[in-house]
């Protein structure tokens, strides 16, 4: 997608979501965001980015992105939140499994692209959604699988660098249904939850993404 079609997809909006995987997705195939100078006043007008950064030294450190602080060339992006502020205050929230963030400067705006071979999700205020109880357990996974390493920080944040997006999507994935399918009080209880995950394992054994041998978020995020 070439600048102009950028500026085209977010000409009257302050972000897109792209095209999900398939029609049945639990998210999309990423985010286009545009900063510009001014806000427009006309619709949620992004000033900066807050997300999770693969930075120099191989870590996976928490960066904002504006039009003061922009992107230097394409970085990988991280598991984890992904935020969009405005000038009053308010802000939007996605979760990303990981991917790539490309800026590009046309006219008077900086555009940011997001793109994931894994769902990216977009999250509500209300927290009510499959995304949203998706996310939410992906970051309890993640909290878990930190907590191991204890005080060694830099240790934890090098390795959740080092994880591929499809790769940390399909352990997410597998650890949830392998804790939630054997228990009929969290299945009841998150039915919506574990019908579209079970759902969306069906799509990725038919395509051929899903492993022989799945592996555990604490396996892949081990020390």
């Amino acid at each position: 997608m070439d600048k102009q079609s950028l500026s085209a997809l977010v000409k009257d909006w302050g972000y897109r979501m792209l095209p999900p995987p398939h029609p049945r997705s639990l998210g999309h195939g990423g985010l286009v965001v545009a900063v510009r100078k001014e806000p427009t006043g006309l619709h949620f007008d992004p000033e900066r980015l807050h997300l999770r950064l693969v930075d120099a030294t191989g870590r996976a450190k928490w960066t904002t992105v504006s039009r003061l602080s922009p992107l230097e060339g394409t970085r990988r992006l991280c598991p984890g939140i992904v935020s969009l502020h405005d000038r009053s205050g308010r802000r939007v929230d996605f979760f990303a499994f990981g991917g790539s963030v490309e800026p590009s400067s046309p006219a008077d705006q900086t555009v940011v692209v997001l793109r994931s071979p894994a769902p990216v999700l977009e999250l509500t205020a209300q927290k009510e959604t499959v995304a949203d109880q998706l996310a939410d357990e992906t970051e309890l996974l993640m909290a878990e699988a930190e907590a191991k390493w204890g005080p060694d920080e830099a240790g934890f944040e090098r390795r959740l660098a080092g994880v591929g997006p499809l790769e940390f999507y399909l352990a997410v994935l597998h650890t949830i249904l392998g804790r939630y399918q054997p228990d009929d009080i969290l299945c009841t209880a998150y039915h919506d939850l574990c019908a579209a995950l079970e759902q969306e394992k069906e799509w990725l054994v038919a395509e051929r993404f899903w492993p022989a041998k799945p592996r555990q978020v604490e396996e892949l995020l081990a020390a």
